[in-house]
């Protein structure tokens, strides 16, 4: 899956794919983002590259009027943990 359990610090991490459903930025503009060493940090568990939720949501904020977009789809979607 694209979201981890929160760890025992409450803290929760979304891969690119979960990314892409929960934002209006595509998977594309996240990885480019991730080569250009653009948007929130990085963090590698395994193999697998991951972002703390609350940074990505607190720089999609900060971003906000780049994105600018009426498309209600196009809104953050909030995290929900995972059964």
């Amino acid at each position: 899956g694209g979201v981890r359990r929160p760890t025992d610090h409450g803290l929760v991490y979304v891969d690119d794919r979960e990314l892409a459903r929960r934002t209006p930025l595509a998977r594309a503009t996240w990885q480019k983002m991730r080569i250009e060493g653009k948007g929130p940090t990085v963090r590698k568990i395994g193999r697998r590259c991951v972002y703390l939720w609350s940074e990505v949501v607190e720089f999609l904020e900060s971003h906000r009027s780049a994105m600018s977009s009426t498309d209600e789809s196009a809104a953050i979607r909030p995290h929900r943990p995972a059964p």
